[in-house]
């Protein structure tokens, strides 16, 4: 469940796909999964995955995400990228709030409680697999290192508030 109301409707859904991404929009459809608001696009041949992140959701949040994709791309677990914008951005900002837009990847969802157990033997070699990968990254920590920005600068950034 998100955590925020969207900053979207409609109309500003279909401007900001097509000032940003040049998708026209042909349907849309909100997904009930996620702390963040996420939305399935279609442009009448193609489907992709709009993300709305909370508003205290920083530049520096989303560049960890996109290395961690990255990362698990490279050890084969599937993911997905993060679609450049027209002008070669990987995200936009929007009412306070920050957006990015990825190749949409079909299959089930489940929740934390609602998976078939027998799918648990799965499970854990898929989870064992993402440690392995990320283990170098920090992940562990609760504001990896990686991205080259250190917590005392973290959350200096996190208390400015965007125009």
């Amino acid at each position: 469940m998100a955590l925020e109301e969207t900053v979207l409707d409609g109309e500003n859904m279909t401007n900001l796909l097509k000032a940003n991404w040049d998708i026209s929009c042909a349907s849309y459809r909100k997904l009930p999964i996620g702390t963040a608001n996420c939305f399935t696009v279609n442009d009448g041949s193609n489907t992709y995955f709009l993300k709305e992140y909370q508003s205290y959701i920083e530049d520096c949040d989303i560049i960890r995400e996109e290395n961690i994709l990255e990362k698990l791309k490279n050890y084969e677990i599937p993911s997905t990228d993060f679609i450049e914008t027209v002008s070669r951005e990987k995200m936009v900002k929007y009412k306070g709030h920050r957006f990015v837009l990825q190749k949409y990847m079909s299959g089930q969802s489940y929740g934390y409680n609602d998976f078939p157990e027998e799918m648990l033997p799965q499970m854990a070699v898929m989870l064992a697999k993402i440690h392995i990968a990320l283990k170098d990254m920090g992940i562990n920590r609760p504001y990896p290192l990686e991205d080259g920005v250190d917590n005392e600068e973290r959350s200096a950034s996190r208390k400015r508030v965007d125009n």
